[in-house]
């Protein structure tokens, strides 16, 4: 599942929700190659490396049931 992220994202809480994710959690990047943020430990600062250029960030969810927990993020619903 692909999901997009504007910058207003609360990326303290989006850390913590990849590392509790049940798949990998791939970060298009700006090359259009992919880095999965469950195993990069640098992840929160390449998350808003890629905010600051100011379209938001692109992700794939390899698991299915991720996929609510970051969508409820997406809608501010998460804590």
């Amino acid at each position: 599942m692909k999901l997009k992220f504007y910058p207003n994202l609360n990326i303290e809480k989006f850390t913590r929700l990849i590392t509790k994710s049940c798949g990998n959690v791939l970060l298009r990047l700006s090359d259009n190659s992919t880095c999965d943020l469950k195993t990069d430990q640098e992840r929160g600062s390449l998350i808003r490396k890629e905010m600051e250029q100011g379209r938001g960030i692109e992700i794939l969810l390899t698991d299915v049931d991720d996929c609510a927990r970051f969508t409820k993020l997406m809608i501010g619903a998460y804590v």
